[in-house]
């Protein structure tokens, strides 16, 4: 972006990172990422980090998959449904060795053996109707 003249938003961030992840540019959707996550001047929005969460998915490493849920959380961006439902994924494909628990923004800890269900309903409950 810069070598064209192109100044960085969140919208082309998110652009590049579902593009790359798309495309199967694992890699490169990860070094996008690695560049933009602690920018200061520009903040990451849920679509980014999602995008970031598919990519890790895609790309075998879920287990990678609740340190970017954390850094989300740190930079106060709000969670998606669609955001706790992938980490659920991400935790059962990562085999669940280090997803003994997934802490909600409300600080409620669900079990993952409660299985989906029970995390949509609390999901829901701590966004309210979207």
């Amino acid at each position: 972006m810069k070598e064209d003249g192109i100044r960085a938003d969140c919208t082309g961030v998110g652009a590049s990172l579902s593009c790359c992840a798309d495309a199967g540019r694992w890699e490169e959707a990860l070094n996008v990422y690695s560049r933009f996550k602690d920018s200061e001047r520009l903040k990451l929005d849920s679509h980014c980090y999602l995008a970031v969460l598919k990519v890790l998915k895609a790309s075998g490493k879920a287990d990678a998959a609740y340190a970017v849920v954390a850094d989300q959380a740190n930079a106060s961006v709000p969670l998606q449904q669609e955001t706790y439902e992938l980490l659920l994924e991400c935790a059962v494909e990562a085999g669940a060795v280090s997803y003994t628990h997934l802490t909600l923004p409300t600080k409620r800890i669900v079990e993952i053996s409660d299985g989906a269900e029970s995390l949509r309903k609390n999901v829901k409950e701590d966004m309210g109707d979207r």
